[in-house]
């Protein structure tokens, strides 16, 4: 057996479960996997500009895709595999400033709302 050495671990702020200041707002981001396999988005300046001061759930709209869609959030290591064919809410453990990878071998185009406001996770397929 392995044990962790405990005194090493290091924590990271996230907003999580929180009411933002702003009010509940969406932010869509269309991905359109059939030109690019990887997108990264880094929205740090933008966040400030836009009255958007954190990010702690996403829609995946990843229906019309045969493959699945990775989503790897910097800073906090979290990646969630979404699973093909489907749709759904995902909480996320994210950092300010919000970058996140977005990566999937489908040729076909996925759309994903960044979410200020905290939503139970629920996936379904279509």
């Amino acid at each position: 057996m392995a044990f962790i050495d405990a005194p090493a671990l290091t924590s990271c702020a996230v907003s999580n479960q929180m009411a933002p200041p702003e009010g509940a707002k969406a932010i869509p981001i269309p991905l359109d996997f059939t030109t690019n396999a990887t997108y990264s988005l880094d929205y740090g300046d933008l966040m400030q500009q836009r009255n958007f001061s954190m990010v702690q759930s996403l829609y995946v709209d990843n229906g019309a895709n045969g493959s699945a869609v990775i989503i790897a959030m910097n800073g906090t290591g979290q990646s969630i595999t979404f699973p093909a064919n489907s749709q759904g809410y995902v909480s996320v453990l994210l950092q300010n400033p919000v970058k996140i990878d977005f990566t999937s071998a489908g040729l076909t185009a996925v759309k994903v709302f960044l979410l200020n406001f905290p939503v139970a996770g629920h996936i379904w397929s279509v």
